[in-house]
């Protein structure tokens, strides 16, 4: 698996998910979710089990184009980066994108490493031609991101959020394999 020296000095060690990562995945998920507005969570994390955890993890590593690569320093989760496709036949060429950085691990490298890992893995499935995200429009630093690794906008979603009791649009973007 690729170790990745980040702009700090640290070394970003990064693979896909596995059914022993889930207790950490779980507490992972509440940090990340308590430090940023930026996710469809917030700090209770996702409403998953551990066991729940541990099969969602079990069916993304089983998947031919769905992925949960995982990014670690010192050993802790930093980073999630994850490919959720369709499983029919006329959309499983799609990918739904996502990101997530631990905040004491912005503007290190970790975001741009792991979306780079996770679009050399979805060009060599043979499946995925589209991965497609969602960003807060005002999220400067996350669109710049995904721009610079060859993300385009494709359109405005309106009110697309509900965050605080407000509502929140969002840039759909889109990034093409083929």
């Amino acid at each position: 698996m690729p170790e990745i020296i980040l702009k700090n000095g640290t070394t970003l060690d990064v693979r896909q998910g596995r059914l022993a990562d889930a207790p950490d995945m779980l507490e992972y998920l509440k940090i990340v979710g308590a430090e940023t507005d930026n996710l469809l969570f917030g700090a209770e994390g996702v409403p998953f089990t551990l066991e729940q955890e541990r099969v969602f993890l079990e069916n993304m590593a089983e998947s031919p184009n769905n992925a949960m690569w995982i990014g670690r320093v010192d050993g802790q989760i930093v980073s999630t980066c994850s490919c959720t496709a369709g499983q029919r036949e006329r959309n499983r060429h799609v990918g739904t994108f996502a990101l997530a950085v631990r905040q004491s691990h912005w503007n290190t490298g970790v975001g741009t490493s792991m979306a780079k890992e996770l679009i050399a893995w979805a060009r060599q499935t043979g499946i995925l031609t589209v991965l497609q995200l969602t960003v807060r429009i005002d999220n400067l630093h996350a669109i710049r991101l995904y721009e610079n690794i060859g993300f385009t906008p494709v359109g405005v979603l309106h009110h697309d959020l509900r965050i605080h009791g407000h509502y929140v649009d969002t840039i759909s973007m889109e990034f093409l394999l083929e």
